[in-house]
């Protein structure tokens, strides 16, 4: 599809960006928050109508449409949301205590708890992450506080050699700094479903 371009309207690159999206057929967007936050930017800047069509949106602009919807990708957040309900728990073994016991545990001593969820990527900041909670916790034990960090991120790519290494990088670096604090204040979690391989976290069961 092609778009004219709107020129008296053109007044910055978001705007050139927000408008050139319109040469497609079909927009996805991550969220529906995403989604509202562009058609805001249409409707401010541009002369288009804008219809819902079941769980999708239509822009009709210059004699064409264009249409829009949200598409979570990577996670099913259905399933998640049953797993993660009221009245559930974690079936998790580090060694001879359960993840669940020991985050429980941690509660109970007033132990402040972080937790992270994600692929093992480079664009999720997994290293950097680490470098935050490791000066952060020292900050919170010169104020007599603790805290624990559980990460856990899903196998990616396990064949390539970049995402072996950054595997390899993030648990030295949970070796290290479980090494500088006692009481193991990082637990790491790195497998996926049916995988069940030992890692600086613990032993699976």
């Amino acid at each position: 599809m092609k778009v004219d371009i709107p020129w008296s309207n053109i007044s910055n690159g978001y705007s050139f960006l927000t408008w050139g999206m319109l040469s497609n057929d079909f927009i996805g967007f991550h969220t529906k928050e995403y989604c509202d936050n562009y058609l805001e930017a249409l409707q401010e800047w541009f002369p288009v109508e804008i219809k819902i069509a079941g769980k999708f949106y239509e822009i009709i602009h210059q004699d064409s449409v264009t249409a829009i919807g949200a598409f979570p990708i990577g996670l099913d957040v259905d399933r998640i949301l049953s797993e993660v309900s009221e009245g559930k728990t974690v079936h998790y073994n580090l060694g001879v205590e359960s993840l669940h016991d020991r985050l429980t545990a941690d509660r109970k001593r007033k132990r402040h708890i972080f937790g992270g969820l994600e692929q093992c990527d480079y664009t999720k900041g997994l290293t950097e992450r680490l470098a935050i909670f490791s000066h952060a916790l020292n900050k919170m034990k010169s104020m007599n506080r603790d805290a624990r960090f559980c990460q856990i991120t899903a196998p990616n790519r396990s064949d390539n050699p970049e995402y072996k290494y950054l595997d390899a990088v993030l648990r030295e670096e949970v070796v290290r700094i479980n090494s500088r604090f006692p009481g193991e204040p990082v637990i790491h979690v790195d497998e996926g479903q049916g995988c069940r391989r030992e890692n600086c976290g613990g032993d699976r069961t």
